[in-house]
């Protein structure tokens, strides 16, 4: 007898925790709609505390943490997920691009987004910010001074008069620096450019077609 009051008793509290971690998630889920993106980020962490260890809500919370502005947070949970070969998508590593864009850490944003292209070539949004983390990745690059500046001793020594023929060069003879970073820009996309075309020429001989899961993006 005392046996089954026991039973009851452990089945009737299983019951109210599971329940108890549900209504968490689901507050969680409508502070996030709402937009109170910190409360709902907090609200998250503490479901991860009590939910059971089977449930994973990583993806949820690495876009709480993403939109509450909680950038290496984010990372962290996406970079779990992306762990995991059955969560292995374009759009989680889109979003992992993005929190390493917002962290400013532009060269693994850069790579991050070359594995979204990898996986769906034809993603826009993936395209067009990898364009803007390799800007970002060239502005950070410290700029190297002309030769001719380096060495003082160089400026002293008289300039021979110009030619008719090299005049045009002698009007300009440095090409501007951001010019020169556009170049190099240009030239990286373009060596990217040619290698997602022959990952989708591959993808297209093997008829593997890239879809994404319902995850949905950050940005």
């Amino acid at each position: 007898m005392k046996f089954l009051l026991v039973l009851i008793c452990l089945l009737f509290v299983g019951k109210s925790f599971s329940q108890d971690w549900r209504e968490e998630l689901n507050l969680a889920r409508k502070l996030y709609q709402s937009k109170n993106y910190q409360e709902s980020y907090n609200q998250y962490l503490k479901v991860n505390k009590i939910k059971p260890k089977n449930v994973d809500i990583s993806t949820e919370l690495g876009q709480s943490a993403y939109k509450a502005e909680r950038y290496n947070e984010s990372v962290g949970y996406y970079k779990k997920i992306s762990n995991s070969k059955s969560k292995n998508n374009a759009d989680l590593n889109y979003n992992l691009g993005n929190s390493y864009y917002k962290s400013e850490d532009y060269k693994k944003s850069i790579e991050a987004y070359k594995v979204a292209l990898r996986k769906n070539p034809n993603d826009e949004k993936s395209r067009y910010n990898l364009t803007l983390a390799l800007k970002k990745e060239q502005e950070n690059k410290p700029k190297e001074q002309p030769k001719e500046n380096q060495n003082p001793k160089n400026q002293s020594k008289p300039q021979p008069n110009p030619s008719k023929d090299d005049k045009k060069e002698q009007e300009n003879p440095n090409q501007p620096q951001q010019s020169i970073q556009k170049e190099k820009t240009e030239r990286m996309l373009d060596e990217l450019m040619k290698d997602e075309m022959k990952a989708k020429q591959n993808a297209q001989k093997s008829n593997k077609s890239n879809k994404s899961n319902n995850d949905g993006k950050d940005w």
